[in-house]
């Protein structure tokens, strides 16, 4: 060991405090960069788990595949596993469900079994003539059948047709089908599984599985998985196979559907290693900052026995060495533990994602840790290297005065005459400190600075980043959905609300209204995705021509919610609901989304979402054209899209109508137009009414003002549950306790059917909120440890001015002056700068979800107070430890 690094040991074990307070800084900054890199990998490993539990692990699908392509799969290299299911055919069964009244029954292998979502009671089939039963086959409201463990069932097996082509299970049941069995064989039930992933909703037969059959059809269902996930295209390509992808499982292996979702994807993960890092690098760079100021008389004489530049910085790099040594272990040690407390606290939260079955655990591999050390080995490389150049540029004479830090002017410093007057003498002293040492001040403002960027950073990328996944998984706000056609709502609605499971629900029925509107009536936004969607609603002549002046007729939703409810929304919108119910006037919803599919130029595919608003600010009435009802005949749809604004006269061949008996051919609708006064714009939707796609606006009236041919087609009722599944059965028990259950459909478990993207947005939101809480502590820390630093050096001083006689009332002024400039002086360069990361994080989303820029208010107000809170906090802290220690000491001491 050479004599530099006795020194700078020597003084690490003499400067106690500073070196403790360089080391948490190291410890806080690893662990933060670990905590993120392990709950990534903690979040990845259980959205995967979670998506192999629910879909099965595969990434491709070929259905009706011959043994040829099975073996090729089957030897291929590039393919990890093969799960393939003999397609065996279709029977009668004894469903109770009109849409579904066949079984479908596959030969599954070895492999299938432990690749697919079968999660089974009793035991797998073993052998020829055993098989398992879906549970949904058994339940009351689907397929309402009686089997039993050990029964015999006997199947007689064939396929379905039409027009003599073979359908399989992508083509729903119609009555046009026929069905011809063509052998017949008996099974005994040796088990039950789930309602499996691999059988869609609308699929025409019930999924039983058995074991391959010698002799049987030679036709397969493969699901295969190929050793990395880029190798997926490649196979896809070179066998000429179906782009039938498990995109669920794709996603949480980080790869994507559409191409525009990986490059926001690495543009935001790019965002978040810049801002841990610029967290870390302001933490860490303040620490070692404020050791090398207090070095610099060490570093003069030093300089002045000969020691170089070359040497000195060696010194420098040596001691982060050091503390480096201590810290990073610590620190990996502190955001490994950090992270398993929390998820051993919230770990029962993430099991309802996964229907109890998959736990939230602690996921650490070699690569998040190493990841975090070489993050952390970066970030302390790059905190040193510029106080390491800024201290061998010093030269000896003005290490030793230690003059370099405090520079005057002839100028005479002035003080505004209010500052005078609230801070009197001690303002004054204070602006001359902030103008005679202006580097300490410069890195208390800049640590200040950083730690408000990152703060309101951190929520823009949070914002954008929530909201980017809610729009593009299409999450209902509801639960479960039932059906109320033919059934009295008024009387039933009491019952289902106390449904088992329910906590809150709604009624209402729809209709579509087309409205006549001129271009200035709609909004820009609207505008832009109109002209960009090539012609929404055959509306691209008019949109392009700047001229164009007549009436364009859009269809929109209209909602009639149950009478209390509305009353109940109106209210929680701020709005008085009296004059919505009594004189109906619609409350307006003017959001919508819409989804656009491009091709890339590298053959890929880009999903666009757009956020829009249909309506311009201002618009207050509109036109209406209603269809008038025609007895013995239901309104189909309409083809006239462009209205000229003349009136059509009753008679006029407009629409396109069927009977409710028999195809009826073109009828002659009678058509009245008339202007409606329209209500406020509401902010949020009740359950049940899911974020608008195309329409891009809807009315809201009470149910009372709905017509009654709307009430008896399309009355819902929609609700939340706390037990999705009981409630779904309950409803369904209801339904048919007062005769108006119409079989499968009526009631649909919509929570169910969206686990997967319920899972992925409740993990986004998990992770978003616990990454700002992280970078708030790493702010709040960075703060602290500048500032009470800073306040620690200047003891000397506070020690002068109180042996001349300054009060402990007058230090407190001196410093609460201080205190405002740190945060005005923060805020004046914080918040453009915060401004200017939003639009930066704002334009790396729109690339998948263009929407309005905004900015986080309410973290900016937040952000804000605590500048002040935590600048305040930290002086009074820092200087009730310099007010308890004796001057005369203080005056003595060289070292902190």
């Amino acid at each position: 060991m050479n004599v530099f690094h006795k020194v700078t040991l020597q003084t690490l074990k003499k400067n106690r405090v500073r070196t403790w307070i360089t080391i948490i800084g190291v410890l806080l900054s690893t662990a933060m960069v670990c905590a993120v890199t392990t709950i990534v990998a903690s979040f990845q490993g259980y959205y995967r788990d979670i998506e192999v539990y629910a879909s099965g692990d595969w990434y491709g699908r070929v259905e009706g595949a011959s043994p040829a392509l099975r073996q090729q799969l089957d030897q291929d290299r590039r393919i990890a596993h093969v799960a393939s299911a003999q397609v065996l055919g279709y029977a009668q069964s004894e469903s109770q469900n009109e849409d579904k009244p066949y079984i479908y029954l596959l030969g599954a292998d070895e492999t299938f079994f432990q690749t697919m979502p079968v999660h089974y009671t009793g035991r797998l089939p073993a052998a020829e003539g055993e098989i398992l039963v879906p549970t949904h086959y058994l339940q009351q409201g689907n397929g309402g059948a009686t089997v039993a463990l050990g029964d015999q069932l006997t199947l007689g097996l064939g396929d379905r047709t039409i027009d003599g082509e073979s359908l399989t299970q992508s083509n729903p049941y119609t009555d046009g089908e026929v069905f011809t069995a063509s052998r017949e064989k008996t099974y005994t039930v040796v088990g039950f599984y789930e309602r499996p992933d691999f059988e869609d909703y609308s699929a025409p037969g019930y999924t039983f599985l058995t074991v391959p059959e010698a002799g049987g059809p030679q036709t397969y269902l493969l699901y295969y998985k190929t050793t990395t996930p880029a190798k997926l295209a490649e196979v896809i390509a070179g066998y000429h196979l179906p782009e039938d992808e498990n995109w669920g499982l794709l996603a949480a292996e980080g790869v994507f559907q559409y191409d525009n979702f990986g490059r926001v994807f690495f543009r935001l993960a790019a965002m978040l290693i810049f801002l841990i890092v610029l967290g870390s690098v302001s933490l860490i760079y303040s620490a070692f900052s404020i050791s090398v100021s207090q070095r610099t008389q060490q570093f003069g004489l030093l300089r002045s026995v000969g020691a170089t530049k070359k040497q000195l910085r060696r010194s420098i790099f040596y001691e982060a060495a050091v503390i480096s040594a201590i810290g990073i272990p610590l620190g990996i040690v502190c955001g490994l533990g950090g992270i398993g407390v929390t998820l051993y606290f919230i770990g029962d939260m993430f099991r309802s994602l996964a229907n109890g079955e998959i736990p939230m655990q602690m996921r650490v591999s070699w690569v998040s840790v190493g990841a975090a050390v070489g993050i952390a080995m970066v970030t302390v490389a790059i905190s040193v290297w510029i106080p390491a150049k800024r201290a061998t540029k010093v030269t000896a004479l003005e290490a030793i005065r230690q003059s370099k830090d405090i520079r005057q002017s002839g100028r005479e410093v002035r003080v505004s005459k209010l500052t005078w007057k609230l801070f009197g003498l001690e303002g004054a002293l204070a602006k001359k400190y902030f103008r005679r040492n202006r580097r300490r001040y410069r890195a208390t403002v800049v640590s200040l600075v950083l730690s408000l960027v990152l703060f309101i950073s951190t929520n823009a990328f949070c914002l954008y980043l929530t909201q980017s996944v809610d729009s593009t998984a299409g999450v209902s706000n509801y639960d479960v959905y039932c059906n109320l056609k033919g059934a009295d709502p008024e009387v039933l609605y009491p019952e289902l609300l106390q449904a088992k499971g329910v906590t809150g629900g709604i009624y209402f029925c729809e209709a579509w209204q087309t409205i006549l509107v001129t271009k200035d009536q709609l909004d820009g936004s609207f505008l832009r995705f109109a002209r960009q969607d090539n012609g929404y609603f055959d509306l691209e002549e008019a949109l392009q021509d700047e001229n164009f002046t007549d009436l364009l007729a859009i269809n929109i939703r209209v909602y009639y919610l149950a009478d209390e409810s509305y009353r109940a929304f109106l209210t929680t919108q701020g709005l008085d609901p009296e004059p919505y119910l009594e004189d109906p006037i619609p409350a307006v919803y003017n959001r919508g989304t819409g989804v656009l599919y491009q091709p890339t130029a590298d053959g890929g595919l880009d999903r666009q979402t757009y956020v829009y608003s249909l309506l311009a600010d201002g618009v207050t009435t509109l036109q209406v054209r209603q269809n008038q009802a025609v007895p013995g005949y239901i309104y189909g749809n309409t083809d006239n899209w462009q209205y000229t604004g003349e009136e059509p006269e009753l008679g006029a061949a407009v629409d396109h109508f069927y009977s409710s008996e028999s195809s009826a051919g073109d009828l002659h609708l009678p058509v009245k137009t008339r202007t409606i006064a329209l209500g406020r714009e509401v902010a949020s939707l009740p359950i049940g009414i899911s974020e608008p796609e195309g329409a891009a606006c809807y009315l809201l009236y009470p149910y009372s003002a709905a017509p009654e041919v709307v009430r008896e087609m399309t009355t819902a009722f929609y609700c939340t549950s706390a037990d999705h599944r009981a409630t779904a059965q309950a409803l369904e028990t209801i339904m048919l306790e007062h005769g108006a259950y119409t079989g499968a459909g009526q009631v649909e478990d919509v929570r169910e059917s969206e686990s997967s993207q319920r899972n992925l947005v409740t993990i986004i939101n998990t992770f978003s909120y616990g990454f700002i809480v992280l970078i708030s502590l790493i702010a709040v820390a960075n703060v602290f440890n500048t500032m009470s630093t800073n306040v620690a050096l200047r003891r000397r001083e506070f020690a002068m001015l109180r042996s001349v006689g300054m009060t402990r009332g007058g230090i407190n002024r001196m410093m609460n002056y201080e205190c405002l400039l740190y945060g005005l002086r923060a805020l004046a360069f914080g918040l453009p700068i915060s401004g200017v990361m939003t639009v930066l994080i704002y334009r790396m989303v729109a690339d998948t979800v263009t929407d309005t820029f905004q900015i986080s208010w309410g973290a900016v107000a937040v952000a804000v107070c605590s500048i002040f809170v935590v600048v305040f906090a930290t002086m009074l802290y820092a200087m009730n430890r310099i007010k308890k220690e004796n001057p005369i000491d203080a005056l003595k001491d060289e070292n902190t």
